[in-house]
């Protein structure tokens, strides 16, 4: 499947994963912002505030705003609040959740090739971060077993289930429309061939060598009957060829003469 196939459906798309995150953004925004008031998690997961704070303005102004800036805010988030989630939380958090939407995301509008280049610099991230916590040499914050905690996880978690639904029944979409494509060129094909093929059997009817009749000039023809038939008649049943009656100017004049030529005229 092309990018180019994705297009259309990329711009649709930019809406409606603004709209899931434009849902959530208040209550989502309420948490962290609860959260990080209370030292539960440090000041990095203000921009997070801000990106989802953004969200409902740029799906209002949809159709006005650049393709480009929805998508941005849309990849950074998620980019972002995985880099943030694995530095903070730990190999627990829903960092790979994160990084596995935005590698979708990425490979969507800008490629695959980018998108395995940003997977690849995300799974060392998620390594180091993950090495770091087990040494103790950075340990994780944000884990403390509080409401706002357990519904704050619950709630990211149902936003990035949300996502991978909406990109994913876009991605089906896509495919069908290209199945669709593909069977209506696949049709016009074979009536193409059949049409050629047609063609070529009634090329083949009026190739080779005919016998015909050195005197009366009928021609015989093929198996399995092998009848002599008139000229025209081999003609009309052997081609799309369809033919008129008439008198050359040698033939006429003769006719005429011997019209001419008999008693009484």
């Amino acid at each position: 499947m092309t990018i180019n196939a994705l297009q259309e459906p990329r711009q649709k798309l930019s809406g409606e994963v603004l709209l899931v995150l434009s849902l959530a953004s208040p209550i989502l925004i309420s948490l962290f912002a609860y959260r990080i008031f209370f030292a539960d998690l440090n000041v990095l997961f203000l921009v997070i505030i801000l990106q989802l704070a953004l969200a409902p303005i740029l799906y209002f102004l949809r159709d006005k705003a650049p393709e480009g800036l929805k998508w941005g805010l849309i990849i950074s988030i998620a980019v972002y609040g995985g880099v943030i989630n694995i530095i903070n939380l730990g190999l627990y958090s829903q960092a790979p959740l994160l990084f596995a939407c935005a590698f979708i995301l990425i490979a969507i509008y800008t490629g695959a090739r980018h998108a395995y280049l940003v997977l690849f610099i995300m799974a060392l991230l998620l390594a180091g971060a993950s090495y770091a916590h087990t040494l103790g040499l950075y340990p994780p914050i944000g884990n403390s077993q509080t409401p706002a905690v357990y519904i704050n996880r619950a709630i990211t978690s149902v936003v990035i289930l949300a996502v991978f639904v909406v990109l994913t029944n876009r991605l089906i979409l896509v495919l069908n429309r290209q199945a669709e494509n593909y069977k209506e060129q696949n049709e016009r094909l074979k009536e193409v061939n059949e049409n050629l093929q047609s063609t070529m059997d009634e090329l083949k009817k009026l190739q080779g060598m005919l016998s015909i009749c050195s005197y009366c000039k009928k021609i015989k023809s093929e198996e399995p009957s092998k009848e002599w038939v008139e000229l025209d008649r081999y003609v009309q049943d052997n081609s799309e060829v369809s033919l008129s009656h008439g008198l050359c100017p040698q033939c006429y004049d003769k006719e005429i003469k011997k019209l001419a030529d008999e008693p009484g005229r």
